[in-house]
């Protein structure tokens, strides 16, 4: 059994710097899931584009919920 790691992101209207973040993850072997907080900009594109799993909040529901 191979263990993996992952770097989980919570993002809001991320997307000027979301992708980076994602392929610099990506180049030291981990994987990168990033939760998208229910951004109006373009945040969970880039970061599908960039190679992370996206998940995403239909609405902004801020920290702990």
């Amino acid at each position: 059994m191979t263990l993996r790691s992952c770097v989980v992101i919570p993002g809001y209207n991320a997307m000027k710097n979301i992708g980076r973040l994602v392929r610099q993850i990506k180049q030291l072997g981990l994987d990168a899931v990033v939760v998208d907080d229910g951004s109006t900009d373009q945040t969970a594109a880039v970061a599908t584009e960039a190679g992370a799993l996206v998940i995403s909040h239909v609405k902004n529901r801020g920290k702990g919920l």
